[in-house]
């Protein structure tokens, strides 16, 4: 994303400031920008509406197609996948460094 529209975003209009806001290696800032993306998330109940498409999606074209849309669904509750990333996140924001995970 270019700076420019990262200050945007922030509300800043001096260029000096952004360098501030560009270091991830910080557990507390990668920490915060994922709470407030999986709050955007859960808003928009984008899990739900993942699976819906999917669903909808495996119903109105070919059969052959069907299992590759249905094996994209998230076969477990909104609210259990939501708060275990939660977990996670807070995790972070206790951390004072931040090891890469393997999944």
């Amino acid at each position: 994303m270019p700076d420019s529209y990262g200050r945007a975003l922030l509300g800043q209009n001096d260029p000096s400031i952004s360098k501030y806001y560009k270091d991830m290696s910080r557990p507390r800032i990668v920490g915060k920008l994922a709470y407030y993306h999986l709050s955007i998330l859960r808003e928009f109940d984008v899990i739900n509406l993942l699976n819906y498409l999917c669903d909808h999606l495996s119903k109105l074209l070919a059969i052959e197609h069907k299992e590759w849309f249905l094996m994209h669904k998230v076969n477990y509750p909104q609210k259990h996948v939501f708060d275990e990333f939660e977990k996670h996140i807070m995790g972070l924001l206790e951390k004072r460094d931040i090891r890469i995970i393997d999944v």
